[in-house]
């Protein structure tokens, strides 16, 4: 990688290209801002520090011209500065500056800033692959729509034709999710996308030497952004269902593949749940979905597992947690999981559902709720959330799940 120095002090220039070159960069230096904006034209470099107090040219105006010359191009520009005012700092970042170093610059202090901005360029070159896939995109689809409108005049054959193929592409990514993937009879889940690509997925598989596998994942947002992931994360969880993992294997794979592909805004929400037939046991890794209810046979709440870990694709694999807990449970016991869709309803009076509302399903008066079927609590819940919605109705993807604790899984 390059690095280009601008600063009218030899000694300081000297000083930066040595501590550059120690951190790999080979380094240019220049000794006003003009010098500076006709090197940085030659040699494309990745990152400048730019002093701001010089002759012929100073800092400000050579940041300017330099950030106007990369266009949309990210190169981060670290300001060198003794000035410590607002108003110089403002004008700084005004003119496209990035970034601030004190003089005298630090060796530590450098080599953390350039880590950071090395991030942040890697962040801009993703999404500028992005914005570019999108606009390619968008330009296929305003092609379509010219065409559409050549040859008819009626909105209406034009709207159809995008239902049908955004349904179209809604059933492919559908299929490239349950590409290979097993049905449990145990597991019974009720989607319902906010828009038509649902940035919740439910996953199931059985494990080799017993009992099954099962995740609810809720990706950050909705639609088809948030729905990108669902397929690598649906890849991983078969390939580690099949080779009978434990799930605490399951958490750093997932999450440092969601960090290599997605952007830093799309996180996903996930509670994994492993269950175990020999040993009536369950395993649960909760990651910022709301609690996890093994409900008896009476309908009383035995047991609530609570997130206790961050959602994956946040953290590096080295500060994850991967904090599971582990109950037994009765052959006649079911599993509830729930996205935030479920308890994150309002109504007119921007009350929130909620969690003590979701689990009142369960109860009658205070008490366990006789008449509690597990054939029929799926479907009174989302009776309940459409009712106290109301007018308002989901502001996202909602997601609920209901496992069966009896060994009956068929694939």
């Amino acid at each position: 990688m390059k690095a280009l120095v601008v600063d009218d002090v030899l000694s300081n220039r000297l000083t930066l290209k040595g501590l550059l070159e120690d951190n790999g960069f080979i380094t240019y230096v220049a000794e006003n801002g003009l010098k500076g904006v006709e090197l940085f034209k030659s040699i494309n470099p990745d990152i400048v520090l730019m002093d701001i107090m010089m002759p012929v040219m100073d800092g400000y105006e050579a940041t300017r011209l330099i950030k106007d010359y990369a266009g949309e191009h990210f190169v981060p520009v670290i300001v060198l500065t003794v000035l410590n005012e607002p108003e110089d700092m403002a004008q700084a970042i005004d003119c496209g500056a990035d970034d601030f170093i004190s003089k005298p610059v630090h060796g530590l202090i450098l080599k953390s800033k350039l880590i950071a901005m090395e991030r942040l360029r890697q962040l801009y070159h993703n999404q500028n692959i992005q914005n570019l896939k999108l606009k390619a995109a968008i330009e296929e689809i305003e092609r379509a729509k010219q065409q559409l409108e050549i040859y008819s005049g009626d909105l209406e054959v034009f709207n159809s034709k995008m239902r049908q193929e955004h349904d179209a592409a809604s059933n492919l990514f559908q299929k490239v999710i349950q590409l290979n993937e097993q049905k449990c009879v145990n597991v019974q889940h009720i989607i319902l996308p906010l828009e038509t690509f649902s940035g919740d997925i439910v996953l199931s598989r059985a494990k080799p030497s017993g009992g099954f596998y099962i995740l609810l994942g809720d990706f950050a947002g909705h639609g088809l952004l948030a729905a990108i992931g669902a397929i690598p994360v649906s890849e991983l969880f078969n390939s580690m269902a099949d080779r009978d993992e434990p799930i605490s294997n399951f958490i750093p794979e997932i999450n440092i593949k969601l960090k290599q592909l997605l952007p830093a805004s799309v996180f996903l929400c996930a509670c994994i749940v492993e269950l175990s037939f020999d040993q009536r046991s369950i395993s649960v890794w909760n990651g910022g979905v709301p609690g996890v209810l093994i409900v008896g046979k009476n309908g009383c709440i035995k047991h609530k597992i609570t997130s206790s870990n961050l959602p994956l694709g946040i953290l590096p694999n080295d500060r994850i947690s991967c904090n599971l807990e582990s109950v037994s449970f009765d052959p006649e016991d079911h599993i509830y999981m729930f996205s935030d869709g479920v308890t994150e309803v309002f109504n007119s009076d921007n009350e929130m559902y909620g969690q003590d509302r979701l689990e009142n399903n369960f109860y009658r008066d205070g008490q366990c709720d006789s008449e509690y079927s597990p054939d029929r609590i799926l479907d009174k819940i989302r009776n309940n959330i459409n009712a106290f919605g109301g007018k308002i109705g989901q502001r996202d993807d909602v997601t609920m799940v209901q496992v069966k604790c009896s060994p009956e899984c068929q694939i």
